[in-house]
């Protein structure tokens, strides 16, 4: 229930405010706060809604009724382009749009949220990185980041850490290019937002800011050592956590800070494909999947995001899955500030461009237009998501779609070889990562698994792992590829990727719309929910 964000409250610092609060809004006339909690009927489940504040109004925000919501400037340096990479400090390649899938939109960096526009203190999220490899931390990363944006919070970015199978410590900065975004550093937060201003009421252990770690992490879910689990239980005191599953409850953020027409009911399951600018309802009801709704609260100063599996508390899903957001203006911008800005730093995307070049000169040596066909193959840890021990079942099932003597690479983590001797025979050309080691030179070996991904997604049709974040990550890049490139199928989201088992599954992408459906967990594939469309705002102006 939304009541515990207030109990949780830390008592000094919000009571002040409140009496605060109270005070201001007594001189103001016609100025009324109204909070209410009503239980509503959701396919029997219960639902928690709440009226929220806030002096932008959604026309001001986004744009009015009617009208694009992106930009009141319709100048055309506002317009929206094809991302720029450049490759020249890294060896290349001259021209890099062959893996370019994002946009640079001057109208989207312009856009903020409407909420925490009224000139209240600013508010902030944090978040526990998950106890997995990086494709889980990268979804509660992008959970994280698109809550934040939506609602007009800084996001937090955790301290250096390990994460699992990656070799040694790091940030969100290594990953991705945070300037510009509304971010601020543990440290920093600790010291200027915690300690200085004494708002929160309490202070972190010792008074310590710096809890950057400097010791990978070998297992998995071994995401706290003593020092972050001291942080993490401060930051649990001090913000409110939610604690739920993505699979239990689903995050609903209304259209307008004051409330508004957010009433989610009667919202029976219908996974008919749902174009962006349907009616809230109808496209709240294909992914909905019979879980609690929870309306979003603007009150508490922080929200913290656990990472708690002994809890049973792990935000790892995909963000489009876990918030449903009411506006579908709102909702497409922030799929587009998870493509456009949640993606690789440009020296991984440049030497992913320097191999898909070579692998294009390679398919054209052998007569094949530059065409060339992509496989994620696991074979590491969670080995039995792959599904398939033999190679030979895997180029099985790749015939009548990949075809004989073809150009193919393979992204694994199976460093031997001879296992896929199947490939080798059937295909004239099989590479791997490590046969384009004198460009990696520069590259932090953890991070070559990105570059693997990219290369992947750049495959004339790509065959992955079933219930793989890695081989789901690939799927939404080529998702995006297809939208930015216009392929064959974009419209309905459709693109040329496979799983090459169980073969229930083998065609998901291939059979129109893939919506979310009930027979299926969510995590176990992408959808093109997060890919199709994305842009239809912009293109109905």
């Amino acid at each position: 229930s939304l009541s515990s964000w207030k109990s949780m409250r830390v008592a000094k610092g919000l009571a002040a405010k409140k009496r605060l609060t109270r005070s201001r809004l007594g001189k103001c006339v016609a100025a009324v706060i109204f909070a209410c909690s009503l239980t509503m009927a959701l396919v029997g489940h219960r639902i928690s809604i709440a009226m929220f504040r806030g002096e932008i109004s959604r026309q001001q925000a986004w744009g009015g009724p009617g009208r694009s919501s992106l930009a009141e400037d319709e100048h055309d340096s506002d317009a929206s382009n094809r991302g720029d990479l450049k490759c020249d400090e890294f060896g290349g390649p001259s021209d890099a749009s062959d893996v370019v899938y994002w946009l640079d939109s001057p109208r989207d960096r312009k856009k903020r949220s409407p909420y925490g526009g009224n000139g209240d203190r600013k508010k902030y999220l944090t978040v526990e990185l998950d106890a997995g490899g990086y494709n889980n931390v990268r979804m509660t990363v992008e959970i994280a980041m698109a809550w934040a944006r939506a609602t007009g919070r800084v996001f937090v970015v955790p301290p250096r850490q390990g994460i699992y199978l990656m070799k040694g410590t790091y940030t969100l900065h290594d990953f991705y290019d945070l300037g510009g975004l509304d971010t601020m550093d543990m440290a920093d937060f600790l010291q200027q937002e915690v300690i200085d201003s004494g708002h929160f009421g309490l202070y972190p252990p010792g008074n310590r800011t710096d809890w950057s770690e400097f010791a990978p992490r070998l297992e998995i879910f071994e995401n706290e050592n003593a020092d972050s689990r001291q942080l993490n239980r401060f930051l649990r005191t001090i913000g409110w956590s939610p604690k739920w599953l993505p699979g239990q409850k689903l995050l609903f953020i209304p259209e307008d800070p004051d409330g508004g027409d957010a009433k989610p009911n009667n919202m029976a399951r219908q996974p008919e494909p749902n174009p962006p600018f349907r009616p809230w309802k109808d496209r709240l009801r294909e992914v909905i999947q019979g879980r609690d709704v929870v309306i979003y609260d603007d009150e508490p100063d922080l929200i913290h995001i656990m990472a708690d599996d002994d809890a049973w508390v792990r935000m790892m899903h995909h963000y489009y899955y876990t918030i449903f957001i009411q506006s579908p203006t709102m909702d497409l911008w922030i799929k587009r500030f998870v493509r456009d800005t949640l993606r690789y730093k440009d020296e991984i995307f440049c030497v992913a461009g320097q191999i898909v070049k070579l692998l294009r000169l390679s398919s054209e040596r052998q007569g094949s237009d530059g065409r060339f066909y992509t496989f994620h193959i696991r074979r590491g840890d969670f080995a039995h998501i792959g599904l398939v021990d033999d190679a030979k079942e895997i180029v099985d099932a790749t015939k009548g779609i990949v075809p004989k003597d073809a150009t193919v690479y393979i992204a694994t983590d199976e460093d031997d070889r001879s296992w896929f001797s199947s490939f080798h025979e059937r295909y004239k050309e099989v590479y791997y990562l490590d046969n384009f080691q004198s460009h990696l030179k520069a590259i932090d070996s953890s991070f070559y698994g990105f570059i693997d991904q990219i290369v992947a997604a750049r495959g004339d049709a790509f065959f992955g792992a079933y219930k793989s974040t890695f081989s789901a990550q690939i799927i939404t890049m080529m998702g995006h590829y297809s939208q930015t490139n216009k392929s064959p199928g974009y419209e309905d989201g459709e693109i040329n990727a496979y799983f090459y088992a169980p073969s229930e599954v083998k065609y998901a992408y291939r059979e129109g719309y893939r919506a979310f459906r009930g027979d299926e967990d969510p995590i176990d594939m992408a959808y093109p929910l997060a890919w199709r469309g994305i842009d239809e705002d912009y293109q109905r102006r």
